[in-house]
This record gives structure tokens, sequence and C-alpha cells, in this order.
């Protein structure tokens, strides 16, 4: 019976050292999805910001090219028209390579939007798969402990010992 109950606690210290480790795990992830929302909450305050600028940019560029316009049909002559439009090609460049800005800017935070959709899938599946595992393992053990056998002694104290063999009762 003393050796059943120290079996017993043996057991239960193994289990209870295996469910600390996994809510270390499940501390471990907790921290990195909050970790992944702050850098997530950043990025996307950076794609606004960003945004807000290009447009404003976007904005005084396009103002500029209307001026080089209104300019480049008052002045008379083919190389200050020649100059004109040259300005007017930079800056149609510098739109063009704003608006890239904006897409790749904007893929960028699709792509974080995925990973922590991911994170997140992945810690669910993780809880779930230490439940199964968690139940699987006591009745394995239960399972084996039903096949074990003891020996145990079958007479008084007083008498000679007789042993026999006994299977041991479930853990849980």
């Amino acid at each position: 019976d003393d050796t059943l109950d120290e079996e017993t606690n043996v057991k239960c210290k193994q289990l209870y050292h295996a469910s600390k480790i996994v809510l270390r795990k499940n501390y471990t992830l907790e921290k990195e999805i909050d970790s992944l929302r702050e850098e997530k909450e950043k990025i996307e305050l950076h794609f606004e910001t960003s945004v807000k600028e290009w447009n404003v940019e976007c904005t005084n560029l396009v103002d500029k090219i209307k001026v080089l316009q209104d300019e480049v049909k008052s002045e008379v002559g083919d190389k200050e028209h020649g100059d004109l439009i040259n300005k007017i090609k930079v800056l149609q460049v510098e739109v063009k390579a704003q608006s890239t800005l904006n897409v790749s800017l904007t893929l960028e935070n699709e792509k974080l939007q995925d990973e922590l959709l991911k994170v997140k899938e992945s810690f669910n599946k993780f809880s779930i798969g230490s439940e199964k595992v968690w139940k699987v393992k006591i009745r394995w053990v239960n399972h084996m402990l039903q096949k074990t056998l003891i020996l145990v002694p079958n007479c008084p104290k007083d008498q000679n010992v007789n042993w026999t063999f006994k299977p041991i009762k479930r853990l849980l």
C-alpha cells in the first residue's frame, strides 16, 4: 500500500512538472503574441503616418507640376520648355516612387496581419494539443497500471508469508 502511494506521488509530481512546463510555454506564447501585437500597432502607425506624408507630398508635387505646366505655357523658347518638361518628369517619378512605397507598406501590413493570425492559430492548436496529450498520457498510464502486477503478502503477520501477484488499481 505504501509503494502504491509512493508511485502515485511520483506520478503526480511528474504530472505537476509537465503541467508547469505547459504553463510556462503558454506564458511565453502569450508574451510573444503581445509583442507581435505591439509590433503590428507600431507598423500600422508608421503606415498611417507614411500615407499622410505621402498624400501631403503628392499634393505638393501635383501643385508644383501645375505651376510648372503653367510656366511652360507662358514661357517661350525650346530650352526653357525642355527644362520644365524634365522637371515635370522628375516630379512624376517621385510621385511614382511614393506610390510604390505606399504599396510596399500596405503589403507589409497585410503580411504582419497574416503572421499574427497564424501565431494565434498556432497558439490555439498548441493549447488544444496539450490538452489532448494530457488525456492520452493519463489513459496510457492507467492502461499500463492495469497490466502491472505487484507482489502482495496474503497472510496474517505472525504466519508464514505467501506472496501473490495482484494488479495495481487505476491511478485516476
